[in-house]
């Protein structure tokens, strides 16, 4: 929602610029000329090269910001905490950028955690993102904090049962907790929806090597290396089926 909800932030501007050429049409009163020769009258220069100048300096100013997505929503915040939007893409950066330069385990966490703080205080001002319960529920789950990621991946399910991240994240909390039934129903319901779609392939896998039906795990790691011959997990999940097939025949 916010993401596509953002295309239109600068619309309100259209209003302003409406009403400012009324003024200065009002001010300068009838004309001859038109066209370019308009802009070359001394009433108009005497409007426009002012304010050319003062959006000239703020945009060279607001250059700095513009360094990558982080910098831009960081320095924003400042400037209105209490944003709902600037709140999710603050945790949703740190979650997804930011936490991928740091290689140090205690360091993410830490990352994380100021993540999942900047989503709690989107979700506060507006209950039904989606997006920020599925993006807190992962990072609950990343924590290992189960019960707090099931909680917010299935809020995320009930607001859009049909996004296929949200239903293979919210099955993949169903397996971290050992609930691999409720998990397989949730990565079904997702290949039914998208057949091609490949993660819910490997990830039903994985429950069946869990409850020891390993032709059932083999079943659904062929089709995904039918779907996808060059996803490496397929493989790597299929020797570790057979391993543990051989291993209990011994």
């Amino acid at each position: 929602l916010f993401r596509s909800v953002s295309d239109f932030l600068f619309f309100g501007s259209v209003g302003y610029c409406l009403i400012l050429a009324l003024l200065i049409e009002k001010w300068i009163g009838k004309i001859s000329e038109t066209g370019a020769a308009v802009l070359r009258l001394p009433k108009v220069l005497g409007i426009i090269i002012p304010i050319s100048l003062v959006y000239a300096f703020l945009t060279i100013n607001r250059n700095n910001d513009w360094v990558d997505n982080y910098t831009l929503f960081s320095t924003d915040i400042k400037k209105a905490s209490n944003n709902c939007k600037l709140n999710y893409f603050m945790g949703y950066e740190l979650e997804t950028t930011i936490i991928n330069e740091e290689k140090n385990l205690a360091k993410q966490k830490k990352i994380r955690d100021e993540a999942i703080n900047y989503f709690i205080k989107s979700l506060a001002i507006y209950p039904d993102n989606f997006d920020a319960h599925n993006d807190i529920g992962y990072a609950y789950a990343c924590n290992m904090q189960y019960d707090s990621a099931e909680i917010h991946e299935k809020r995320a399910y009930q607001l859009y049962p049909t996004h296929m991240k949200i239903i293979n994240n919210f099955a993949n909390v169903y397996f971290s907790e050992g609930k691999y039934f409720q998990a397989i129903v949730l990565y079904k319901k997702a290949i039914d929806l998208n057949p091609d779609y490949i993660d819910p392939y490997t990830n039903m896998a994985a429950c069946y090597g869990s409850l020891g039906k390993y032709d059932s795990a083999i079943y659904y790691l062929n089709k995904a290396v039918s779907i996808d011959p060059g996803y490496k997990k397929s493989y790597e999940n299929l020797s570790i089926v057979y391993s543990l097939m051989r291993s209990e025949e011994r």
